[in-house]
């Protein structure tokens, strides 16, 4: 993937070279919101599985600098949930289950300035999790919670709009794929067998103030 990623940025670079003549250096501090669904991703480990997927509001700020045709990001998001998966068969011995994180991401990639538009930029990295589990087991009366730390690779894709000179907002997809040790016991063994799986899609639609 990241072979493949990195041949598509240096194609679009040489495909079109007069995005070069375009570019411009800023720094620009953003804020955005976003959406992720099937949040912990709970078939990859239960291929049968059948539930209903937990979906997350995100909610964070980016740190942007660009320069000439290359931009280097990171920032914070931070996930609530808006309705916790519900385990609809025993295959995987939980019944309930919600994932909150906090994840810091760090892109490097290629940016194409479009005229007076604004910009195209695509890009890969890096990515580090704090988790917080809550779930249930079939087998047990109460619920239990964990902690789950991981670090995983991403790819961002979007477009800024400018909207005043100093201002855009900007629309991007992002994909992680990350997931921490095994930190739950599902099998009533001494092992732990489940772990956390914070892969998958997500959505935002932020502003982007450039304070140079």
């Amino acid at each position: 993937m990241w072979k493949r990623t990195l041949l598509v940025m240096v194609v679009l670079v040489f495909a079109f070279p007069e995005v070069l003549l375009f570019a411009q250096e800023f720094i620009g501090i953003g804020l955005h919101g976003g959406l992720q669904n099937d949040t912990g991703n709970l078939s990859n480990q239960y291929r049968t599985i059948e539930y209903e997927p937990q979906n997350s509001a995100l909610v964070g700020f980016s740190f942007k600098i660009n320069m000439h045709f290359i931009f280097v990001r990171t920032g914070c998001d931070v996930a609530f949930v808006l309705n916790k998966s519900q385990i609809e068969d025993s295959t995987s011995q939980i019944e309930s289950y919600s994932l909150r994180y906090v994840d810091v991401p760090g892109f490097v990639g290629f940016r194409f300035p479009l005229r007076e538009v604004g910009e195209f930029y695509m890009g890969t990295g890096v990515v580090y999790y704090i988790g917080d589990v809550k779930y249930k087991l079939i087998t047990s009366e109460s619920s239990s919670e964990t902690l789950a730390f991981a670090r995983g690779w991403s790819f961002v894709t979007g477009i800024e709009f400018r909207i005043i000179p100093f201002a855009r907002l900007y629309m991007e997809w992002q994909y992680h794929d990350s997931r921490s040790e095994a930190v739950i016991n599902t099998e009533g063994n001494t092992y732990n067998d489940h772990h956390i799986d914070f892969s998958g899609h997500r959505i935002f639609l932020g502003a982007m103030y450039y304070i140079i």
